[in-house]
C-alpha cells in the first residue's frame, strides 16, 4: 500500500516550508555580503568616490590587500572562536544521545521490530534501521545515521507496560516523522546551518571593516549610521534564523496523524502519548539533562525534573573536578533556570496539543493535513 494523497500533500508542504526557510536565510545573509562588498569595501579599495554615496575616501589597491587579510583574520578568528567549539560539542552530545546499549532482552526488540515492518508495508517505504540506545526512561527518536535515518529506542522503552498496539503507535510516529524528513540531523562542518553560520561570520567580519570605510573623508556620522544599520541587519537576521531554527523542531503532530494513517487506530497512539507523559515526567528520580540534543525530537520529550539546575552544576563541578565557586554555580543556575522554565512551558503545551489532535482525530477532524498547514507551539509550520 501507500499514503493517501491527503498525506502524500502534508508531508510535500512541510518539506518545502523547511525549504524555503532555508533559502530565504541563505539568500538574505548573501544579499547584505554583496550590498557590504559593493556599496563600502569595493569602491573604497578601487579609489571610486563617485559610484557609493557612502564612499568619499579611497585606499587603492593596498586598502584592499589589507582589508581582505583583516576580514580573513577576523573570519578565521570567529570561526575558531565559536564555530568550531559548537560542532565538537554538538557531535559529542549527539554520539551520547544515540550510542547503543548492550545488554537488553533481544526478544522485546520484536515487538518493535515487528510493529515497524507492519507500519512501513503499510506506508509503502522499506523499513528503517531499529538501534537500542541507552536511556533509564522509555522513548524514542529518528535520527540521521550512515545508511539513512533510523529509529532509536531506549533499553527503557523495552522494559516499558506497553501494548502491542501502543508499541506500534510509537513505531509509526517515527516513521512518520522519517517519512516527512522530520528526524534529528547529525551535526557536522558540512550542512546547511553549517553554511548559513559561516555565512554570519563572514558578514561579521566584512561589517567591521566597513564602518571605517565608510566614516572615511572625515565623515563620523556617516560611520556610525552605517555601523547602526550593519548592526541592525545583524540582529535581525539572528533573530530570524533563531526562528527558522525553532520552527524546524520536530512536528508532533504531523508525526501522529500520519501515523494515526498509517495504524488505522487513533486510541493506542492517545494512551501511548498518555502513558510515557507519567513514565519520563512524573519519575521520583529524573536528573536533568546535560544538554538539549535531541530533546524535540524525543517521543515523549522530558519537562519535569526532580533535580534543580543547582544540583546538576554542582554534579558536575565534582564530577568534572570543575573549580566553580558557590557563587558561580549560583550565576550560572539563575541563567539555567529561564531556559529550564521555558523548556517546561514548551513540553507541557506540546503534550497537550496532542492529546487535543489526537481527540480530534477520534472525531473525524485531521488538522494536520488541511491545506495551509497549522502551528506548532505558536511558530507556524
Amino acid at each position: 500500500m501507500s499514503l493517501n494523497p491527503d498525506v502524500k500533500q502534508a508531508i510535500k508542504r512541510y518539506r518545502r516550508r523547511a525549504l524555503l526557510a532555508r533559502r530565504a536565510m541563505l539568500a538574505v545573509l548573501s544579499l547584505m555580503i554583496v550590498l557590504v562588498m559593493v556599496l563600502v569595501i569595493v569602491p573604497y579599495a578601487a579609489g571610486n568616490t563617485t559610484f557609493s554615496p557612502l564612499v568619499r575616501g579611497t585606499g587603492g589597491r593596498t586598502a584592499l590587500l589589507i582589508a581582505a587579510l583583516v576580514v580573513l583574520v577576523l573570519f578565521l578568528v570567529g570561526m575558531v572562536t565559536f564555530y568550531v567549539p559548537s560542532i565538537i560539542r554538538d557531535g559529542a552530545a549527539f554520539g551520547a544521545l544515540t550510542v547503543g546499549a548492550g545488554g537488553f532482552d533481544i526478544a522485546k526488540l520484536g515487538r518493535f521490530l515487528n510493529t515497524l515492518d507492519q507500519v512501513s508495508e503499510e506506508a509503502g517505504v522499506p523499513a528503517p534501521r531499529v538501534k537500542v540506545i541507552r536511556g533509564d526512561r522509555p522513548n524514542a527518536l529518528a535520527f540521521e545515521a550512515d545508511g539513512g535515518p533510523e529509529i532509536g529506542v531506549t533499553v527503557a522503552a523495552l522494559e516499558a507496560d506497553l501494548t502491542y498496539a501502543q508499541v506500534g503507535a510509537i513505531m509509526a510516529h517515527e516513521l512518520g516523522g522519517i517519512l516527512a524528513g522530520d528526524y534529528l540531523a547529525r551535526p557536522g562542518p558540512i550542512t546547511p546551518d553549517a553554511l548559513i553560520t559561516g555565512l554570519f561570520a563572514l558578514y561579521t567580519a566584512l561589517a567591521l571593516f566597513a564602518v571605517p570605510m565608510a566614516g572615511s573623508g572625515g565623515r563620523p556620522l556617516v560611520a556610525v549610521a552605517v555601523g547602526f544599520i550593519l548592526w541592525m541587519a545583524l540582529l535581525l537576521m539572528v533573530f530570524f534564523n533563531k526562528k527558522r531554527r525553532n520552527a524546524r523542531g520536530h512536528d508532533d503532530i504531523l508525526a501522529d496523524s500520519i501515523a494515526v494513517r498509517l495504524t488505522g487506530e487513533p486510541a493506542p497512539l492517545l494512551d501511548a502519548v498518555k502513558k510515557l507523559d507519567s513514565l519520563v515526567n512524573n519519575a521520583k528520580d529524573s536528573p536533568l539533562p546535560v544538554n538539549d540534543m535531541g530533546l524535540d525530537h524525543m517521543f515523549m520529550p522530558p519537562y519535569r525534573w526532580s533535580e534543580t539546575p543547582q544540583d546538576l552544576l554542582r554534579r558536575q563541578r565534582d564530577e568534572l573536578g570543575l573549580k566553580w565557586s558557590d557563587a558561580s554555580v549560583q550565576s550560572r543556575a539563575a541563567r539555567m533556570t529561564t531556559n529550564l522554565e521555558e523548556l517546561s512551558a514548551w513540553g507541557k503545551g506540546l503534550v497537550a496539543e496532542r492529546i487535543a489532535n489526537l481527540e480530534a482525530i477520534e472525531e473525524g477532524r485531521w488538522m494536520a493535513f488541511e491545506r495551509g498547514g497549522r502551528a506548532v507551539g505558536g511558530t507556524a509550520l
